[in-house]
């Protein structure tokens, strides 16, 4: 698309150049499905209502600029605007391609369809809005994609190749550069972004639905030949997911992992270990764990929530057998009573959860061949979404003490 780095929201381009058209399966793959599996019966009414309200009333749009790139430091980005962004991560990927130029990205399923969710969610109409919601974030993923797309065939002609875009928020790049991002975009001359778009304090951006990247352009047309991660799923460490599309792709891997064969990425295990594990010795030689886990609800827009998962092991000699085990809401958290489950029933919710011992008596080392049902949902209320929070606080457990990490002290509860 020759004039893609010049389209903005005219209906007209995106109407004919980057019609949305969002597949069955991604639509389910958000939905929360198997792969494989489509929704059937109500769940299938309820998808084809969202989709066919916003083919009539969407207002999905794009944005893209091209900045070059005035110089590669050790941890940031400088363009020849005078930005900077700083990501240590991005700026080893950008030198290593040799990169020379950036599109800076915006993408939005727009304003509509979020006011037609709340609309929705206010109407005690929840289904319907939790269909609407999904459909919006996969027209925001697949617009992306577009984009790539349409960047490539531009690309390729120029002897340009496109590297994966990336966004604020991912591994190794702060959130807090949306404002940056936002900003090169808004102070286009030839070009202003819709005044829907608003990047907050926090740095997330309303709409909801909607993303703030950046794709690095070379001259290496070889670059990319043998590199991981084409999908920036294959670059995220973020385990509880739902919605990936490919695994993790590792690179590199510790003595720990090397030995043992765990259910989540290494550099997911230690993350969790130095971020959200705490270890303290007990007397007798037991060890006590916490584990801060960090969600959220799959409904009512997607409420934060946090849990404290509380494990006693016996001593190192035993091969740390697992005494006790369970999880409650952090002290302050209030996000858990808008899960489902704690509508329904709290007291039985909260006593579900409180004591664990589907583990009871196991070594340690016979829990990584536990393998239960899970959901990966980011909330905690069918069984199967407490068993893969289960299996992340134990192979974190045991990923710690293999790899000698010295875990972060004080969890908060």
């Amino acid at each position: 698309m020759s004039n893609l780095l010049e389209t903005t929201r005219d209906s007209s381009p995106l109407a004919t150049e980057l019609a949305v058209d969002v597949s069955e399966r991604e639509f389910a793959r958000l939905l929360g499905y198997s792969p494989g599996v489509l929704p059937h019966g109500k769940a299938a009414v309820l998808a084809n209502a969202a989709r066919a309200w916003f083919a009539r009333q969407g207002r999905p749009w794009f944005h893209v600029r091209l900045v070059k790139i005035a110089r590669i430091q050790l941890d940031a980005i400088v363009l020849e605007t005078g930005d900077r962004l700083c990501s240590t991560l991005l700026a080893g990927q950008l030198k290593e391609a040799e990169a020379h130029a950036l599109v800076i990205m915006a993408v939005s399923a727009g304003v509509e369809i979020d006011a037609e969710a709340a609309k929705l969610w206010t109407d005690d109409r929840p289904d319907e809005a939790f269909a609407l919601d999904r459909f919006a974030s996969a027209v925001a993923e697949h617009l992306t994609r577009s984009v790539g797309i349409e960047l490539c065939a531009w690309a390729k002609p120029q002897g340009i190749a496109v590297l994966p875009h990336y966004s604020p928020g991912y591994p190794g790049w702060n959130l807090s550069d949306q404002q940056n991002l936002f900003q090169i975009l808004n102070s286009d001359p030839r070009h202003s972004l819709p005044g829907e778009m608003q990047v907050l304090a926090s740095g997330m951006i309303t709409p909801r639905h909607s993303l703030l990247g950046a794709f690095g352009l070379t001259h290496r047309q070889d670059f990319m030949k043998g590199k991981i991660a084409e999908h920036s799923c294959g670059r995220c460490t973020f385990s509880p997911c739902g919605y990936r599309r490919v695994p993790f792709q590792s690179e590199t891997t510790s003595p720990a992992s090397s030995q043992t064969q765990y259910g989540f990425p290494e550099k997911a295990l230690r993350r969790w270990a130095t971020e959200h594990l705490t270890l303290d010795n007990e007397p007798g030689g037991s060890l006590r764990a916490q584990f801060h886990f960090i969600g959220s609800t799959c409904s009512s827009g997607g409420v934060p929530l946090e849990f404290l998962f509380d494990v006693r092991l016996g001593p190192k000699s035993l091969e740390y057998p697992v005494l006790s085990a369970s999880c409650q809401p952090c002290r302050n958290d209030e996000g858990h009573r808008a899960m489902c489950a704690f509508g329904a029933s709290p007291d039985r919710f909260l006593s579900e959860i409180e004591s664990w011992n589907e583990l009871t008596g196991c070594s340690l080392s016979e829990v990584l061949s536990w393998a239960p049902d899970i959901n990966p949902a980011a909330c905690l209320c069918m069984p199967g979404n407490r068993n893969h929070k289960w299996k992340m606080v134990m192979q974190t457990v045991h990923y710690a003490l293999m790899a000698g990490l010295s875990p972060t002290q004080g969890v908060s509860q």
